[in-house]
């Protein structure tokens, strides 16, 4: 089968210098699947039948950079107008041990592909447009339907990312079930998840928490007892809205919806450093936890700002806090405002007869009054505040 292609030029020339010099080279994974979903594409995967540095010495004679990244799985990435492409000789997973593999060259694409996760992950596309599919992942892709290229059992025993990829695309692609048969063996491999490093827990989680029907999909992995091993937590879906969950799609506020409605009282430091989640992230995180309503849009913009109050209003929203109306003209204020800048500073109180640690303490109070005015209160009102002593 042939597919209309949006592969650039420089993709071409590419896999031409390669060609070039006797080897053959496709576009695979991730690419190809969003190729064939017309959706947009991020990463470029090729694979290729040429020995990783017989590649690297025809591409760098072509003038293009190439860096090392995993040269013992046969990976190394070349920039193509400064845009990085991973390129994978063609290889046989000999041993794996759940996270680790070691790998055989080989020159069939047919081995290579018996490999890879997903029937719909092991599908190459040529740069002519030819789809090369040896385990029926074009129809398991247009079905929307997650089959693992072999027996399940076996496929997760090689590497238990994949219990949460399987989750992963169920949230992303698929519009069926995962099968009962995908599902047993993911819940029989569940505490194998603890083998696997914080980053790459993140990383599928983090993916799988930006799509739409999340909620639905976390409901799915804890029925599978799953959500205990990579949460540390049970989840309470009581009180949540499926649908209102879905305007979301944002992994930061999803996490965060997660963790306000877990069934007893959570361990953000244990998420922190399990995830290996940046600090960054773990502040965004630590505010929305314990923002639990809020009345007056404009006081929550001057305390957390525009993004974070957006994803608080989807929250509550999803925790059926918010109505409709007020959603929509929560949103309005918080997408046509500025952030209100408190106007009083630290400095504005040492002519007031304020020393040391009186000045914070006292801007703080005065922060507190403004903010309950709706952030209305001048800085000359606050002042006055100040001099009569009214804020205790």
């Amino acid at each position: 089968m042939k597919v209309e292609t949006s592969w650039t030029e420089d993709l071409r020339t590419l896999v031409q210098i390669i060609r070039n010099n006797g080897g053959e080279a496709r576009f695979v994974g991730g690419c190809v699947r969003d190729q064939l979903l017309g959706r947009k594409i991020s990463d470029i995967d090729l694979a290729t039948t040429l020995k990783p540095e017989e590649a690297i010495r025809a591409l760098k004679t072509n003038g293009l950079v190439t860096i090392p990244t995993g040269l013992k799985h046969g990976t190394f990435t070349v920039l193509v107008n400064s845009r990085p492409i991973e390129i994978t000789t063609l290889r046989q997973d000999l041993h794996c041990d759940g996270r680790h593999a070691t790998v055989s060259f080989t020159d069939s694409w047919k081995e290579d592909a018996q490999r890879r996760d997903f029937t719909f992950n092991a599908m190459y596309i040529d740069i002519e447009g030819n789809i090369h599919d040896y385990f029926s992942g074009l129809e398991d892709l247009q079905n929307r339907r997650l089959k693992f290229v072999g027996e399940p059992h076996q496929r997760i025993e090689e590497d238990y990312l994949r219990i949460l990829r399987a989750f992963r695309f169920q949230a992303s692609i698929c519009k069926t079930p995962l099968s009962e048969e995908i599902l047993h063996a993911c819940t029989k491999y569940r505490k194998k998840i603890s083998s696997l490093s914080g980053e790459r827990i993140q990383g599928e989680m983090f993916k799988l928490l930006s799509y739409v029907n999340f909620l639905s999909t976390v409901f799915t992995m804890q029925e599978a007892k799953i959500i205990d091993e990579v949460l540390g937590a049970k989840v309470s879906f009581s009180g949540l809205d499926y649908e209102k969950s879905r305007l979301i799609q944002d992994h930061i506020a999803a996490l965060t919806l997660l963790i306000r409605n877990t069934e007893n009282s959570y361990n953000l430091q244990w998420l922190y450093s399990r995830w290996r989640i940046s600090k960054k992230v773990q502040k965004a995180i630590s505010i929305l936890s314990e923002e639990k309503e809020m009345h007056c849009p404009k006081k929550t913009l001057a305390k957390l700002g525009n993004e974070l109050t957006r994803k608080l209003i989807n929250i509550l929203y999803a925790e059926n806090k918010l109505s409709d109306i007020q959603r929509k003209d929560f949103m309005l204020v918080t997408n046509n405002s500025e952030r209100p800048i408190f106007p009083v500073m630290g400095r504005d109180l040492i002519p007031l007869g304020y020393t040391g640690p009186e000045i914070g303490k006292k801007l703080k109070q005065l922060e507190y009054l403004w903010r309950e005015s709706s952030c209305v209160l001048s800085k000359n009102e606050l002042l006055l505040m100040a001099i009569r002593k009214q804020v205790n």
